[in-house]
């Protein structure tokens, strides 16, 4: 298995995943988006254990975990922005430091 590859397409879609995550933001709520970008991810990372052919796992663990991944940095982000308006230095310390 050629682990470069899917670790190249799951950069990739990491990468798409942080610019999509403050569009799908306005369009639902929070919760909706944590949900899906969860569910992407644990099941991404699920199935590309469970899977015996290649193009499968490059489809579970390179697309679906990558996207999910992206959704939920950006929109962990959003969410402290969004409920700490007060302190938005600090959380913003805080997040990128963790």
């Amino acid at each position: 298995i050629n682990v470069n590859a899917v670790f190249t397409v799951f950069w990739v879609f990491y990468f798409i995943g942080i610019p999509l995550g403050p569009f799908l933001m306005r369009k639902t709520t929070a919760w909706i988006l944590m949900l899906i970008s969860s569910i992407l991810t644990c099941g991404g990372m699920l199935m590309a254990a469970l899977t015996a052919e290649y193009w499968l796992f490059i489809l579970f663990l390179g697309i679906c975990s990558g996207l999910g991944l992206g959704l939920v940095y950006m929109s962990t982000i959003l969410i402290c922005f969004e409920y700490f308006s007060e302190q938005r230095y600090i959380i913003r310390f805080m997040s990128h430091i963790s």
